[in-house]
């Protein structure tokens, strides 16, 4: 197979998904529709949290006249939980939290499984995805504790050699920590470090749904998969970040006073704009990455043999003693 770019990888999802666009459409319905929609409503939720007085002081604190409103409502994860009692912020963070979760999770395997489907040729069925997600679902959580837990690791070391490094230099009388903003380093050191590891773990998704692996193995062998190929998993993760950025603050604005001087209908219609494009987009998040899964193994000469024992059972192998060449002959079923 020829190397494959960023394109090849979204035209060939793109025709996975169009030969089987009722089957992605009804699970795109059943899953990334609900997650769209909790991303879209998070700045609504966030107020409703933040207000004592419910919908109605809800209602009338949003209805301020353009231009009286604060830069936080634009930010997609704002906090400061005033008015509300901890005990139920912390409970509905974590219930919303959950939700967009398990919702992930099990839109991540039943839409890898077809899409691996898809791309053998095989049939793309709505109840064997559905059945698939329970075997996928242990996987995927496991691989997710194990990936965070690297994440956390890599930044305690990172806080101890910072603590190593603060005292040895307080030793000969040099304060770095009064100089140095130490939250603002450690946040973007830890953001480079997550974006640096999802560069490599970009396939960490998709190898406990096609190959039933978990914990520390499909972080593995993620990394050595994308070995060759860094500069398109770079591209991937960047477009679909820069895109998913872009969608949560336009939702956000939608959701915010500063759109009180649009016009109820052109409201309604960027909202269900905004809804569509974030459903699609994560529907393509995931079938890309599952796709170029498939080229990383043909890139590593691993796709022919896959394809080989998918397709064994319909091909009998002779052995000819003339240099003993194999010939491949189709068993046609009567």
């Amino acid at each position: 197979m020829e190397p494959v770019g960023f394109f090849g990888i979204f035209e060939e999802s793109r025709r996975i998904i169009s030969a089987y666009s009722r089957h992605f459409l009804g699970l795109s319905a059943l899953f990334l529709l609900p997650i769209a929609f909790l991303n879209c409503a998070a700045s609504t939720f966030r107020k409703w949290v933040d207000i004592d007085g419910g919908p109605e002081e809800l209602l009338s604190n949003t209805a301020r006249p353009y231009g009286q409103y604060h830069a936080r409502e634009f930010l997609p994860f704002s906090t400061g939980f005033s008015g509300a009692n901890k005990a139920e912020v912390i409970l509905f963070i974590t219930l919303y939290s959950a939700v967009i979760f398990a919702l992930a999770l099990c839109s991540n395997a039943a839409i890898t499984h077809s899409i691996c489907n898809g791309f053998f040729g095989r049939a793309v069925k709505l109840p064997s995805a559905i059945k698939s997600i329970p075997g996928s679902l242990w996987r995927l959580v496991f691989t997710g504790v194990c990936a965070v837990g690297a994440l956390v690791g890599v930044c305690i070391g990172f806080m101890f050699i910072w603590g190593l490094v603060v005292w040895g230099l307080s030793a000969c009388n040099i304060h770095v920590a009064s100089m140095t903003p130490v939250p603002e380093v450690a946040f973007v050191f830890i953001g480079l470090v997550a974006m640096y590891l999802q560069i490599y773990w970009v396939l960490a998704s998709v190898i406990p749904v096609a190959e039933g692996s978990w914990g520390l193995e499909p972080l593995r062998r993620s990394s050595y998969l994308v070995k060759g190929m860094r500069r398109v998993s770079f591209s991937l993760n960047l477009f679909f970040a820069i895109a998913g950025l872009a969608l949560a603050l336009w939702a956000n604005y939608l959701q915010s006073s500063a759109s009180d001087s649009l016009d109820l209908l052109s409201k309604i219609v960027q909202s269900i704009t905004v809804l569509a494009a974030m459903t699609v987009l994560f529907l393509y998040n995931i079938a890309t990455n599952t796709v170029f899964y498939m080229y990383c193994k043909a890139h590593h000469n691993e796709l022919l043999g896959a394809i080989m024992e998918e397709f064994a059972q319909d091909y009998i192998i002779l052995p000819f003693h003339d240099q003993k060449i194999l010939r491949v002959v189709t068993v046609a079923e009567p």
